[in-house]
């Protein structure tokens, strides 16, 4: 089981941590990008219930009126989940917590977008049912040099 709450800097320390355990350092480039976005509009922790471990945090950045970026950082407990028959149980719940969330803080967006890296299905999957669509291809746009896509959902667009 899986419930939102507020994202703090806590909660992206965790994802951090739980992936300095398993020797993985690269998330904090990722970790300290999200955090400045805390300060730049609505975010949200998911937690696992059971445990109270944090499996992602994701938020909207508010560029200006009007436009925003969704961004999203995820634990390596939920990346493992990915693998496992529960997946399919925590992917519908992630659905249903990204989608309220977007209905919740974007009535007054008129195109929110995200960037999303080309090698990741579970990601594109992810954005495509959110609603985003595929806008373009943003070449080595990563932090790692990576491709990434562009999607974006635009008000009045279906």
């Amino acid at each position: 089981m899986m419930q939102s709450v507020p994202c703090t800097l806590d909660h992206l320390i965790a994802i951090r941590d739980d992936a300095r355990e398993k020797g993985i350092t690269a998330v904090d480039a990722y970790r300290n990008y999200a955090a400045r976005y805390l300060d730049e509009g609505p975010a949200i922790a998911v937690i696992e219930t059971e445990d109270g471990r944090v499996l992602g945090c994701g938020g909207l950045r508010v560029q200006w009126q009007g436009m925003g970026e969704a961004w999203i950082v995820l634990s390596l407990a939920a990346i493992a989940k990915s693998t496992t028959e529960q997946f399919q149980h925590y992917r519908k719940a992630a659905y249903t917590i990204a989608g309220d969330f977007l209905r919740d803080v974007c009535g007054d967006m008129i195109r929110i977008q995200a960037h999303v890296r080309v090698d990741d299905a579970v990601a594109i999957q992810f954005a495509e049912r959110l609603g985003f669509a595929r806008e373009g291809l943003l070449k080595k746009f990563g932090m790692d040099g990576a491709d990434h896509y562009i999607y974006a959902i635009v008000k009045g667009e279906s």
